[in-house]
């Protein structure tokens, strides 16, 4: 979930300058665990186990119109649509109004007069946008621990190098994983180079 707001996102107990670029609220460990395992399991989940309340306009202020802030609700959710819908057409704007309550129990601030916009994808959504997001997968698939960091995207294929010589492999599914963050690109390129013999630019 997307939201344009007025001001910080604050939780409770902070003043808005405390905020920081990526935080979020998080239940007990086996709570997590199961959440995980019912999203393996194409069952259907209503709430989240963990939560990544992120703005950053705090860091980019050209994210934003000035005095405006940029912030992203993130929650893992099933790819079958909660509440008994038929499909996540049908699911989305309520379970985002559902997540938007239970985050507001630490960030009050998150309210109708502070969010002048909103925008909700859901897994059917980002599969849509994206057909290789197999059922809404936005970080390069599977990121449990056999295939996570140096195992991506499966164990012996974490160089970045592929079977035929030249060929190189690059993005959300190699090492270190999904999101922005460039650090497979680079990886890749620091491999490439140093088989070229080539100096990697400090």
């Amino acid at each position: 979930m997307f939201l344009a707001m007025n001001e910080v996102p604050t939780f409770v107990g902070k003043k808005p300058e405390d905020t920081a670029v990526s935080s979020g609220l998080g239940l007990w460990p086996h709570e997590v665990a199961q959440q995980l395992h019912d999203i393996r399991s194409r069952r259907p989940v209503e709430g989240s186990a963990w939560t990544l309340v992120a703005t950053p306009s705090l860091v980019d202020a050209s994210r934003a119109p000035e005095g405006k802030h940029t912030v992203k609700i993130l929650v893992p959710a099933s790819h079958v649509a909660p509440y008994g819908k038929a499909n996540w057409d049908d699911a989305r704007e309520m379970h985002a109004d559902r997540i938007v309550e239970y985050v507001r129990t630490a960030v009050p601030n998150i309210n109708d007069d502070t969010v002048e916009a909103r925008m909700v994808k859901s897994p059917l959504d980002i599969e849509r946008a994206n057909q290789h997001m197999i059922n809404g997968c936005a970080h390069g698939g599977d990121k449990s621990a056999p295939f996570a960091g140096p195992l991506r995207p499966v164990p012996g294929w974490a160089s970045h190098t592929m079977p035929i010589p030249g060929l190189y492999q690059t993005g959300g599914t190699t090492n270190p994983g999904g999101s922005i963050t460039g650090f497979p690109g680079r990886n890749a390129a620091m491999v490439m180079m140093k088989d070229l013999d080539l100096p990697f630019p400090g």
